[in-house]
């Protein structure tokens, strides 16, 4: 299996990012912590991305819940547009979540295929990267 965690939480996810309008791919926990990120999107980028994402799950997962709202519909992906990008937030494996942004247009059952293999590669391997010891 391939491991998700590196030092610098570099992960290529190559059937996403070989789509033309991927601006970046981060992976973080259900509550905002970044487990990886694709290489073009910077660490402090992909740390505030995980923190938003994991809000947006959040928020999702409230309105599919209430009552009021007539959903009741368990969250599987939210979409948000802002200019000329949109941000696709999706659960992915062991509690964990995936964003991707990318320009518009994006082919999205394109994409959607393409989030759902690099979910499938991750399984179980979500870990945060070990800290080092000091003397």
């Amino acid at each position: 299996m391939t491991e998700i965690a590196t030092d610098d939480g570099v992960r290529s996810f190559r059937a996403i990012t070989r789509i033309a309008a991927v601006r970046a791919v981060v992976v973080a926990s259900a509550d905002g912590l970044k487990f990886a990120r694709s290489e073009q999107v910077s660490v402090d980028q992909a740390d505030m991305l995980a923190s938003w994402a994991s809000s947006t799950r959040g928020l999702a997962h409230a309105l599919g819940e209430h009552p009021c709202s007539g959903i009741n519909q368990t969250f599987t992906q939210t979409v948000v547009e802002f200019g000329d990008c949109l941000a696709f937030v999706r659960d992915a494996a062991n509690r964990s979540l995936m964003v991707v942004l990318t320009t518009k247009p994006v082919d999205a059952a394109n994409l959607s295929v393409a989030m759902d293999t690099e979910i499938a590669a991750l399984g179980g391997n979500l870990a945060m990267p070990g800290r080092a010891t000091t003397p």
